[in-house]
């Protein structure tokens, strides 16, 4: 990750002439994604009522999942899951930018937080963020607070991006191309049940306990339910454009 060193304060003095630290900003960068499922186990731990991210059950599973799989060895967010533990996050205030997720590597993902409310989601196509100009990286998070722990914050989030071994897998999702693009209206097989209609939601996509280098082309939404499956494979014997559906 690449840190941003320059910071923003605002002090106030009381009638006596001290000055006081009131609030602080930094920037947080980096060019890696984060791994979904660590971070999320770090924002489960930042002590904020409502919490939006990607939806409530995919947060609170891989929360969990955090909580319960053996991590890289480089992963030390100082034991979060002691009920003693204090989360660095405690005095930010506000925080929002532009995020990436290992799980939507083509897909823009936006971090807001404001007092007591957070969402980290995937933007619509219309929304999207633009070329990144010179000087810019694909994570870009301000952080705004009172007396926070700038060196912690960035630790943590630092262990949560993708290290060497999970970044060279990534990479090779960057290099394979798609048939279809998010908002496609598809069908896919799911056996059993047959042909069911549905929408591409994630290029590229893949499961933590999935080996090294498995990656499935699409995740889609069933229409029927609302349920997230995986297309293993690119091919209309798997997922074919939906009937009627124009071509996105």
């Amino acid at each position: 990750p690449t840190h941003d060193h320059s910071h923003s304060h605002e002090h106030a003095s009381d009638d006596g002439g001290h000055t006081h630290e009131i609030f602080t900003n930094f920037v947080y960068r980096a060019n890696r994604p984060f791994h979904e499922t660590r971070l999320l186990g770090v924002i489960d731990q930042w002590p904020i009522p409502s919490k939006e991210v990607l939806s409530v059950k995919q947060m609170q599973e891989a929360a969990n999942s955090a909580k319960e799989q053996v991590l890289d060895s480089s992963f030390d967010i100082d034991d979060p899951y002691d009920p003693n533990y204090v989360s660095p996050f405690e005095p930010v205030l506000r925080s929002k930018g532009w995020s990436w997720l290992h799980r939507y590597p083509d897909t823009n993902v936006f971090w807001s937080h404001a007092g007591r409310h957070f969402s980290l989601e995937r933007v619509p196509a219309w929304q999207e963020r633009s070329e990144l100009k010179e000087g810019e990286s694909k994570q870009e998070i301000v952080f705004i607070g009172i007396g926070m722990d700038e060196g912690r914050i960035r630790e943590q989030l630092d262990d949560c991006l993708l290290n060497d071994r999970e970044m060279a897998t990534f990479e090779k999702q960057l290099k394979r191309g798609a048939r279809f693009n998010i908002g496609q209206e598809i069908e896919a097989y799911t056996g059993p049940n047959g042909w069911e209609r549905g929408v591409v939601v994630a290029l590229n996509y893949r499961e933590d306990e999935w080996p090294e280098g498995q990656i499935a082309p699409y995740q889609i939404q069933l229409s029927s339910d609302g349920a997230l499956i995986f297309a293993p494979m690119d091919d209309d014997n798997v997922v074919r454009v939906a009937p009627g559906a124009e071509v996105v």
